[in-house]
């Protein structure tokens, strides 16, 4: 039950942040082609990949885009990649909240296999090599018959 928490957790941390991580970016990216732009430099060209992603948020604001509207239409995309990078932001503390109460339960039930280990998000691979070796050990299983044979007085 605690492994299942803690790889959610995980993946939610893992997800969250990788939202965080691309918001960011195309955030940098819009404020970097905004002062070229600004700065009439001209010369220099985008990926075309983040051209591309560009023009889709300007063109989904507004299908014209001239030297007129591009102030009203940049601060505008700019404020929704704000509210995506929040949102992202958010996202990853409460997976980061999840994935630390998970560990701290996990800490609490089995201190001596986990002594190494901190509650640390930098620790989650260690985690998940604990996890992979109780499950190659058959733990689960062995666990499973053990509460049957408390249950019934029978083994499988």
């Amino acid at each position: 039950m605690a492994e299942a928490g803690l790889q959610t957790a995980n993946e939610s941390a893992t997800q969250a942040r990788t939202q965080l991580a691309e918001a960011a970016t195309v955030l940098a990216q819009l404020d970097a082609e905004a002062n070229h732009i600004r700065d009439e430099l001209g010369d220099r060209q985008l990926e075309e990949a983040i051209a591309q992603a560009l023009d889709k948020r300007f063109r989904a604001n507004r299908r014209k885009l001239d030297r007129h509207t591009l102030t009203d239409v940049s601060d505008d995309v700019r404020d929704d990649l704000l509210k995506l990078n929040s949102a992202a932001a958010e996202r990853s503390n409460r997976a980061l909240a999840r994935y630390t109460e998970t560990v701290g339960d996990i800490r609490r039930r089995w201190p001596a296999i986990t002594a190494d280990l901190t509650s640390s998000i930098a620790d989650r691979g260690g985690y998940r090599q604990l996890r992979a070796e109780i499950e190659s050990r058959g733990l689960p299983a062995h666990e499973q018959a053990f509460l049957n044979l408390l249950r019934d007085g029978d083994v499988p």
